[in-house]
């Protein structure tokens, strides 16, 4: 079953400031539910080929999956590819600017299957 799920928000801070945060692999336990650990797999600043492993927990069960940087616009764009995920998935970020701050979009795109299948309908 095919997912699509997008989520918007606004932030009371430049674009500047919440891609230092949502960008940064380092700070994704403290803003993405499910997610206990992340760890940045290639060394520098995230780029197009950065990757990074986060380790969590799904319907009770610890899982661990690995994102590749597809994408990279800084302050604006990161796009991700799952390339070992219980689940093919490409994740995107977007940052925009709107009256008082910065409006913050995610997308999840992927192929539900398993447990997550059940979860998708």
């Amino acid at each position: 079953m095919r997912l699509d799920v997008r989520a918007a928000t606004r932030i009371a801070a430049d674009a500047e400031t919440v891609a230092r945060r949502m960008f940064d692999p380092t700070n994704d336990p403290s803003w993405i539910g499910g997610v206990r650990t992340a760890e940045q797999l290639t060394a520098g600043p995230v780029e197009v080929g950065t990757r990074v492993r986060r380790r969590g927990r799904f319907l009770g069960r610890p899982i661990e999956w690995v994102m590749d940087v597809v994408e990279h616009e800084p302050e604006r764009r990161l796009a991700m590819r799952a390339t070992r995920s219980p689940f093919p998935m490409d994740v995107t970020y977007w940052l925009g600017p709107v009256p008082g701050g910065t409006e913050a979009v995610i997308r999840v795109t992927g192929e539900a299957r398993g447990a997550t299948r059940c979860l998708a309908r």
